[in-house]
């Protein structure tokens, strides 16, 4: 008989958390909670204490963080203290309980200057705060030295909250078309698809860090116009073009594909590709 094995989601409200409860409901060899922030802030060493005691976890999965690119340049020190304390708060709490940590990064940590997909290996070098209280985060578990998962992904959409391919769609039912920048590159990933992966590498014992990321790679471009085409939505015009919008702040890197081959070497598993992705969560959007 299998054994139950508890996890503790925090930040379970935006588009990770919710993927990985449901997600996890399809296991019966798991019993997965989600915390939000008002019950388990991950600021608060004490409220994350009482959480894991209260649901007996023996994994739990950091979700919480501030993703909001441009609201980190503005408030830098919130965002030190969601995406970096946050994440040495956590760290510290699982180590003294005595259970394993998975904490969700991102491709920001890198800088974009470079002509392939990056490893796990590669030299990290943010271009913003975003990307640098993320690896401040990243840098805070390891020097914990607890039992550890990094899982560092990219250009997620999911439930809940707004995501790109909702602007996209909000978007071009407004105006009709769409202004797109045309040099950035990444590797879009449906949350859904990543929690299966995350679940995947607790499966196979994993400790470390991996990417983990939809098969494939897209511009904001091909992203938009595939958004477009498997939503039906005829005759909106995506014009490519090469400067930032004028209402971003923070730099973003031009090329941000991760390498997940140390994944699928890891779990067997190969995520599907974006666009398969995407037509699965645009079936489950409402009209």
């Amino acid at each position: 008989m299998a054994v139950t094995r508890s996890i503790l989601v925090l930040g379970a409200g935006g588009a990770l958390g919710r993927s990985l409860l449901q997600v996890a409901d399809t296991h019966p060899d798991l019993r997965c909670v989600g915390a939000s922030r008002a019950e388990a802030d991950v600021t608060n060493r004490n409220a994350v204490d009482n959480a894991i005691r209260k649901y007996s976890a023996q994994i739990v999965i950091n979700c919480a963080a501030m993703t909001d690119v441009d609201g980190c340049e503005r408030d830098p020190m919130l965002a030190s203290a969601v995406n970096a304390e946050g994440a040495r708060t956590v760290a510290e709490a699982c180590a003294h309980a005595n259970v394993l940590l998975v904490h969700a990064s991102t491709d920001f940590v890198f800088d974009g200057n470079t002509d392939r997909p990056y490893r796990e290996g590669d030299a990290p070098h943010p271009l913003g705060v975003y990307g640098a209280t993320k690896l401040e985060g990243e840098h805070a578990i390891e020097r914990v030295r607890g039992k550890s998962l990094i899982v560092r992904t990219a250009w997620t959409f999911g439930p809940g909250r707004a995501n790109f391919v909702t602007k996209v769609l909000d978007r071009a039912r407004a105006e009709g078309k769409l202004d797109m920048i045309r040099t950035q590159t990444g590797s879009p990933t449906w949350t859904n698809d990543l929690a299966v992966g995350i679940l995947a590498l607790i499966f196979s014992g994993a400790h470390g860090l991996y990417h983990v990321v939809n098969s494939g790679t897209a511009t904001r471009v091909e992203l938009a116009e595939a958004v477009l085409e498997l939503s039906g939505l005829t005759g909106v015009t995506v014009n490519p073009v090469d400067g930032a919008p004028s209402a971003w702040i923070a730099k973003r890197p031009s090329w941000s594909v991760l390498d997940a081959s140390q994944f699928t070497a890891k779990t067997g598993l190969t995520l599907v590709p974006w666009r398969e992705a995407l037509a699965a969560y645009l079936k489950g959007l409402p009209a």
